[in-house]
């Protein structure tokens, strides 16, 4: 496959010495109470219909509700340590008040109502445009899917880096529930419960109710507020009717997601130079390449300067007072689902309306500079009709669809007029409404019992309408793009416990318009789709008289006019900075991982996971202002592991006791994708620990529970506005949370 990373050979060698084990020994057999709570299989529909991990010939990883309790995963940024190939962190300038994900380093550190996502984010099957609002804290879940590589010939949104699926509790037949509180350091108070509520024979509601609140991390020295704090409320309403062969589910829920700005660390200001005036280089320059103007008021004399920066990564000198960031997210799903027989029925409906609004103080300092204001608002439609069967004697399972997409979305903003002189902000209005029609087909034919053939293909129709300024009138522009993109596999069972898998498959990601500013002057340019081939090879199984189960797969991505960020200056309008996107070279991402869990006792799981990545470009269009040396991928960690230990024993005074340890590990990765302005996330590793007692015939739990137990300093994001790109003269990164604990009490009813 073209592949030159050792590391990947290596990986690759030893778990083709292990699948070549004998039939005899490797045979998959039944095992005890115990280990089978440990070595749970979790039922999925990565291919429309429901089948275990190891029977789908795609390079996934799933988790079960109950596996992300006893693991401590609250919400969506605990997977980025323990699932291979995936990255998650806050948007530079964001925090997590918008999140950025990247699998197998295809990401954008670009989001927004502007960008359309390379990882597709789904509630129920429900498509997410839109990430604002923190992270998607995990309530009520059943289980989680996610896919590694291109998805869209079988469900949603055309998606190149993958799918993350997030299905949730369905209303019980019987009157029951849960309830859990959580307290714990930096005041954390959470509290969630869901109940199930039967109205009649066929018919029940589940309602479920949560309210997390905790401090933020960093102290703004001026008046002891720590930043980066979390007050989130969320309810959810389900209703399930089954009336014959019908399976009808309505839902509406609600989100409210407050903090009070990011918990931002402001690591370097352009110094002070003696006698320096407004727009002038300082004589430091050729060390530090600062180039912001240092002094802040010509007027008053004020100075802005590297007198700000604090020693402590947990403090800043001051900020805003009123600073926040504030989202309002509600929705709604209605799907359909009918058996026929041979051919089942399915249509999904999905809402989503949402707003943010946002004041934020990028330099964190008691002067009256560098303050955004910010207003989005977005509402989509989803819509969904699929029909699935089997066909030819049971030999071919197929599956066969329409999706249909809409987002209205618009972002009013006012920006800093000057970033020297405190001139009056600017006010900037961008609008889109985008829609994408799909039509797709996959079958899965067995042309032996043994091996089986899969082809698939999608046509996808985007539209989008663009308007965009800082003065009247707007720039209105609009652009088509449609595509067709196949996908073919073989996967070939080669024991009952052991199969493996080849595939290609083409991701695609529309074009769109960036708006370019020439002397104040608002421009929008259009820039093409992008494309990538995927080239993977797999294996699953389950050995050892069905005591260790492994996963791996190989990997070659092809990139075509690959979007990019950049960042330009207006040099017309006192040197503003703004981002564009434009396609800009031919990329490879490639790589492999593996993933394993071992039943050393049948009270012992030992489990892990390692992911090398190797990416770069190929190939940069001329035009491009994209510099090949200094831009690099973002989120893309050549190297990442985690490893986990799980032991559940019986107490001779009764009850059980059990105790998690996981830790996972990034290699270096990058907040951005253009070298002007990226941040190096160093690497880290963060241990996270639970702890937890059941007494004997209770129906409650209590736990002591831990993150980043080794008090890890690492970042989530940031930007280099100073000595990279010297248009404001700051650098400033956004911080993971210290090490944190607390006590759980969980209770069924």
């Amino acid at each position: 496959m073209g592949l030159n990373n050792t590391r990947i050979s290596y990986a690759l060698i030893a778990t083709l010495s292990i699948t070549s084990m004998p039939v005899a020994v490797i045979e998959a057999q039944q095992a005890s109470e115990g280990a089978a709570r440990l070595m749970e299989e979790v039922t999925v529909t990565a291919r429309r219909r429901e089948e275990t991990e190891l029977q789908t010939p795609i390079a996934l990883t799933t988790f079960s509700g109950a596996a992300l309790q006893e693991r401590g995963i609250e919400n969506l940024v605990d997977l980025d340590s323990f699932t291979p190939g995936l990255s998650i962190g806050g948007a530079p300038s964001r925090g997590q008040t918008r999140a950025s994900f990247s699998i197998r380093g295809i990401g954008t550190h670009q989001t927004g109502i502007n960008t359309d996502p390379t990882v597709g984010i789904y509630v129920d099957d429900v498509y997410y445009p839109q990430m604002e609002g923190g992270l998607l804290d995990l309530l009520d879940v059943e289980r989680i899917e996610v896919l590694r590589g291109p998805q869209g010939t079988l469900f949603g949104k055309n998606t190149m880096g993958g799918a993350i699926r997030y299905f949730t509790v369905q209303p019980g037949e019987e009157f029951g529930g849960r309830a859990r509180i959580t307290l714990g350091s930096y005041a954390r108070q959470d509290v969630d419960a869901a109940v199930d509520i039967p109205l009649a024979d066929n018919l029940g509601l589940r309602a479920t109710a949560a309210l997390k609140q905790r401090d933020g991390v960093v102290t703004r020295l001026s008046d002891g507020v720590k930043l980066g704090n979390e007050d989130v409320q969320a309810t959810r309403l389900q209703l399930r009717w089954t009336p014959g062969e019908w399976d009808v589910r309505a839902s509406l829920d609600n989100t409210v997601a407050k903090n009070n700005g990011p918990a931002r660390d402001i690591l370097f200001i352009c110094p002070w130079v003696p006698g320096g005036t407004a727009w002038s280089f300082g004589a430091d320059r050729s060390t530090t390449n600062c180039i912001f103007p240092y002094r802040f008021n010509l007027n008053t004399g004020e100075i802005f300067d590297d007198r700000f920066v604090t020693a402590d990564p947990y403090t800043v000198s001051g900020g805003d007072p009123l600073s926040h960031t504030d989202t309002r997210r509600k929705g709604g799903g209605l799907s359909f689902r009918r058996d026929f027989g041979n051919v089942t029925f399915t249509a999904t409906t999905g809402w989503q309306k949402g707003e943010q609004s946002s004041l934020l103080n990028w330099a964190q300092t008691s002067l009256p500079l560098l303050i955004t204001r910010d207003e989005e608002h977005w509402q989509s439609w989803t819509q969904e009709l699929q029909f699935s069967g089997v066909a030819a004697n049971d030999r071919l399972n197929w599956s066969a669809g329409v999706f249909y997409f809409t987002n209205d979305a618009s972002n009013d903003a006012n920006l800093p007029g000057s970033f020297s002189q405190g001139l009056p902000s600017v006010p900037s209005r961008n609008t889109r409404e985008s829609t994408s029609t799909a039509f797709y087909f996959q079958g899965t034919y067995d042309v032996t019992e043994k091996l089986g053939v899969t082809l698939g293909a999608r046509y996808t129709e985007d539209e989008e309408y663009r308007t965009a300024g800082v003065t009247a009138p707007l720039d209105v522009e609009q652009g088509t793009w449609d595509t067709v993109d196949p996908k073919l596999s073989l996967e070939y069972q080669f024991t009952d416990a052991l199969m493996g898998y080849v595939s290609a498959s083409r991701g695609y990601r529309p074009g769109g318009f960036s708006t370019w500013q020439m002397n104040g002057i608002d421009e929008l340019r259009l820039y093409d789709e992008e494309q990538l081939w995927n080239y993977e090879i797999g294996v699953k199984g389950r050995f050892i008289d069905g005591r260790l189960q492994l996963t791996a797969a190989l990997f070659q991505g092809d990139y075509d006019d690959l979007q990019v960020t950049t960042v330009q200056i207006d040099t017309g309008n006192n040197n503003q900075q703004f981002r564009v996107t434009e396609n800009a070279a031919r990329a490879h991402v490639n790589g492999g991982e593996i993933e394993f869990q071992a039943l050393l006792t049948d009270k012992f799981l030992l489990r892990g996971s390692y992911a090398a990545l190797d990416t770069g470009y190929d190939e940069i269009d001329p035009i491009s202002t994209l510099d090949p040396v200094a831009s690099k991928f973002v989120r893309a960690p050549e190297d990442s592991y985690s490893i986990g230990l799980q032991y559940i024993s019986g107490l001779a005074t009764g009850g059980e006791l059990s105790w998690n340890l996981d830790y996972g590990w990034k290699d270096d990765q990058e907040t951005s994708n253009t070298g002007t302005q990226n941040i190096t996330i160093e690497a880290y590793g963060l241990l996270n620990g639970r702890l937890q007692y059941t007494p004997p015939g209770a129906n409650w739990r209590v736990a002591l529970v831990g993150s980043n137990l080794l008090d890890e300093e690492y970042i989530i994001s940031g930007a280099d506005n100073a000595i990279k790109q010297g248009v404001i003269g700051i650098v400033h990164v956004d911080r993971g949370r210290p090490r944190e604990y607390g006590i759980q009490i969980s209770m069924d009813f």
